[in-house]
């Protein structure tokens, strides 16, 4: 679950982990868009701060249009693909980004 103050991961044990500080923390918190990478993982797509990919071992990727294909940096949604590839809703349209 994701909110503009907070990332919050549900285990299947019931318990909640939050993501709001320290090293496990959003890199930004304007969130608005989540998709699980089914390796443990988490794409998080922001209002205008572009993609953050926080991998199985708490590492924090950033991608945005100054530093990858990006065309644009608010996202509005986010879709896997069977091929593993991931399709990105933005305010300029929808753009496969393939990372």
């Amino acid at each position: 679950m994701g909110k503009s103050s907070r990332l919050a991961r549900l285990k299947a044990d019931g318990q909640w982990i939050i993501f709001n500080e320290g090293a496990n923390s959003v890199p930004y918190n304007d969130i608005s868009a989540l998709l699980d990478d089914g390796n443990g993982g988490l794409w998080v797509g922001t209002w205008g701060r572009g993609l953050a990919h926080r991998t199985a071992n708490n590492k924090w990727t950033i991608y945005n249009s100054d530093n990858s294909g990006l065309s644009y940096d608010a996202i509005t949604e986010l879709l896997g693909d069977s091929n593993g590839g991931l399709w990105v809703g933005t305010f300029n349209g929808l753009q496969y980004f393939g990372y």
